[in-house]
């Protein structure tokens, strides 16, 4: 199933609600692909479905986590994206699925610290890991400035 643009008939869906969105992370090959389907920085794809590993528009909420798909040494790209409606996924990292994603734009290496931390606090705040949250909070502090 090959990612297709998303239509501007298709972007004025009757729903009652507004969807879900979610801020996240995707890396490609060098040519922008993932899994055989061509993506292009600033546009928008969508799919009818997805399932984790099989099908659908794959990303990491966590910035690294695309790391351990597609390795920076190998000439990887990576975009920060927006996804409708993800499905988180049940492994060890922060990678999720959509049936619609927003590939932005190439992340800016200063922004992407400051995402992975804030991102990092959220996750230690929910798990009741007050004293990491504290420690990436002065990490905010002293190195980037917050």
């Amino acid at each position: 199933m090959a990612a297709t643009k998303k239509t501007a008939k298709a972007t004025k869906a009757k729903k009652s609600e507004p969807p879900v969105t979610v801020h996240g992370f995707k890396g490609f090959t060098k040519d922008l692909k993932c899994r055989d389907k061509q993506y292009a920085l600033g546009e928008t794809f969508e799919e009818a479905e997805a399932s984790l590993c099989h099908h659908g528009l794959h990303f990491c909420e966590h910035p690294l986590d695309c790391l351990n798909y597609y390795s920076p040494g190998q000439g990887s790209r990576y975009a920060e994206v927006v996804a409708e409606s993800p499905i988180a996924s049940k492994l060890l990292d922060s990678r999720a699925h959509a049936v619609m994603l927003d590939a932005r734009r190439k992340p800016e290496c200063a922004q992407s610290a400051r995402n992975f931390l804030a991102l990092a606090v959220r996750h230690a705040e929910r798990c009741g890991q007050a004293w990491l949250a504290e420690k990436c909070k002065g990490y905010q502090q002293s190195i980037l400035g917050l």
